[in-house]
């Protein structure tokens, strides 16, 4: 009963953590830095917004593995890499709806992902690594 209530409180934006992780690429860095994660104000790609919502990690292992898994398959479909940000977002107060299809590891216990159809302010970001 008790994982059945997180299931259900996950599934509605309820989430336990203040702190996430969002992962885009290098090409964006300033737009993200003058307008927050605003996909209005940069183009728009599948990669970057994952549709028309941007998507946060709880977990920052899982946001990494999503920006190798996603290099990887740069290299296949385009034979290219790209640099990617890894963004630290604060998420305190927003609504974050549970994203049960982006799954980027084994562990579906450990799957963190998050969407927003909501702009992100650039106060609430900053930028702690980038990955090539």
């Amino acid at each position: 009963m008790i994982k059945l209530k997180k299931i259900l409180n996950e599934a509605n934006g309820h989430h336990s953590s203040d702190i996430a992780y969002h992962i885009a690429e290098l090409e964006v860095r300033n737009s993200i830095k003058k307008y927050g994660l605003d996909p209005n104000k940069y183009k728009l790609t599948d990669r970057t917004t994952h549709g028309n919502y941007i998507y946060v990690f709880l977990d920052y292992d899982e946001a990494l593995g999503y920006a190798r898994i996603y290099n990887d398959f740069l290299r296949y479909q385009e034979e290219s890499q790209k640099e990617f940000d890894v963004w630290q977002v604060n998420v305190k107060g927003l609504k974050l709806i549970k994203d049960f299809t982006l799954n980027t590891g084994d562990d579906p216990r450990k799957d963190s992902a998050y969407i927003t159809h909501s702009p992100i302010d650039k106060k609430r970001l900053k930028l702690i690594k980038t990955i090539e």
